[in-house]
């Protein structure tokens, strides 16, 4: 079974240069650019209106509004339940898949589910990669895992989008990556893996939010360590890619049909 893991930073130049490596800088956050949302985007391959997930004060309560005018919209997959993420898409598809949730951002804990085998939460990026780690290095690794880091936006919003302690903070996850590619590497499972790294949004000054270029444009990069890209670079897309278009590849690179709620687009036929 092929095993697939998200992660939340850049990834070296080195492997951008690489033919086994597919990417877009310029591809679109969902509108609003908050964190919430767009987490959810990724997670789901939906739209922000179909979630009903537009602000960072969403929870649960949102699942099963009171009246029609208090704020809150249940998503167009039925009230009661989170919207479908991959962790729920993939379990429907095959029980015996094995997930992991790992965050350092606590709200996504609102998206976590039984379809979650490995949930795991502390606000340290390095120990929530550690996290990861230990879960690749175990007898019984997880064949989808996801990892979100936060201390590239939190640097952000504490000094500015550029700043010499925001480039930093990118090269310390940069680094977190090639720990979590070097456990790949020692248990041999190197050759089914697809890596993805993307963000929830960009940023300007020490915010996010607007609707402009420097908030909704993040990369979106498609890496399999050994196996050649059929269409490798940053060409081909046929347009324009999104966070939405996430969760639906990422499926589909493990031969899951996309369900009937995700907007999003499958380029699996690029690996």
């Amino acid at each position: 079974m092929k095993h697939h893991y998200t992660i939340r930073t850049i990834i070296t130049r080195k492997m951008l240069k690489s033919d086994k490596v597919c990417y877009e800088y310029l591809a679109r956050a969902e509108y609003p650019t908050y964190s919430a949302p767009n987490w959810a985007s990724i997670l789901t391959g939906m739209t922000t209106s179909d979630t009903g997930i537009l602000t960072n004060d969403w929870d649960h309560t949102h699942l099963n509004p009171v009246d029609l005018t208090d704020g809150k919209v249940p998503p167009v997959s039925g009230r009661g339940r989170i919207p479908p993420t991959i962790f729920n898409v993939s379990k429907k598809y095959n029980k015996n898949i094995k997930t992991a949730f790992i965050y350092s951002w606590d709200w996504l804990g609102n998206l976590a589910d039984e379809n979650v085998d490995h949930e795991y939460f502390d606000r340290s990026d390095y120990h929530a990669a550690q996290d990861l780690i230990e879960q690749i290095k175990s007898p019984n690794p997880p064949h989808l895992a996801f990892i979100q880091l936060s201390e590239i936006d939190n640097i952000g919003h504490s000094t500015f989008w550029g700043s010499e302690e925001y480039y930093k903070s990118v090269k310390s996850k940069d680094r977190l990556v090639e720990d979590i590619h070097v456990a790949l590497r020692e248990k041999k499972l190197l050759r089914e893996t697809l890596i993805v790294i993307t963000s929830d949004h960009g940023g300007y000054g020490r915010g996010h939010g607007l609707w402009m270029r420097a908030s909704t444009q993040v990369p979106i990069i498609f890496a399999s360590p050994t196996r050649k890209m059929k269409e490798p670079g940053n060409k081909g897309w046929s347009g324009w890619l999104s966070v939405r278009d996430v969760a639906p590849t990422v499926l589909g690179a493990m031969g899951i049909p996309v369900n009937k709620y995700q907007r999003g687009r499958d380029f699996s036929s690029r690996f």
